[in-house]
């Protein structure tokens, strides 16, 4: 439960981590970061074209999607994504959609919770729909709101699909095969 690429990580950590995940080549790890910028210095020296095992994700908003996802695609993985959750404003992922193999999207929850607008989830299922990414909507958060008003949830969280409207119960993951994207 830590940003591996975060300056503040020992690299022996690190290292520790590259062995695990090369000792482990039927188990998918989903690497998550908000720091994608450091991944680069900080990839095995035997990375190359990626292990067909490691898929990266990046933690956005649309402020930092500009910034980080033409970092996070230019690194060699058999996954590219994105978490979107919390999402806390709309997000448009335009040109960098077909380039994504999953999206990870969600509400806030906890106290001090903002709001989350469905219709934005409705709009990255499209965008995911149209460019061919999976998508996955992880829970709708304390604090969903439909159409302007709130969505009343007996999940506090907000994680209990059988409460969702039908068309946001989506939990997609990319086809994955050894050899790639499928």
């Amino acid at each position: 439960m830590a940003d591996v690429f975060d300056n503040e990580v020992d690299p022996t950590i690190r290292d520790r981590l590259w062995r695990l995940i090369r000792c482990t080549p039927n188990l998918d790890w989903v690497i998550l970061s908000k720091r994608i910028g450091n991944a680069p210095e900080m990839l095995p020296e035997d990375w190359g074209p990626g292990y067909s095992n490691v898929w990266f994700l990046v933690s956005v908003g649309q402020a930092e999607l500009e910034r980080d996802v033409p970092k996070l695609l230019a690194i060699p993985a058999v996954v590219h994504g994105l978490s979107i959750e919390p999402q806390l404003a709309p997000v448009r992922l335009g040109g960098f959609a077909p380039r994504l193999q999953w999206v990870i999207n969600g509400g806030e929850s906890g106290g001090g919770a903002r709001p989350y607008h469905l219709e934005w989830a409705r709009s990255l299922i499209a965008e995911c729909r149209a460019a061919g990414a999976a998508i996955f909507i992880q829970k709708l958060g304390c604090r969903p709101f439909e159409h302007g008003r709130p969505l009343r949830l007996r999940d506090f969280a907000g994680g209990d699909t059988s409460e969702w409207p039908t068309d946001l119960r989506i939990r997609q993951f990319p086809t994955v095969s050894r050899g790639g994207v499928g």
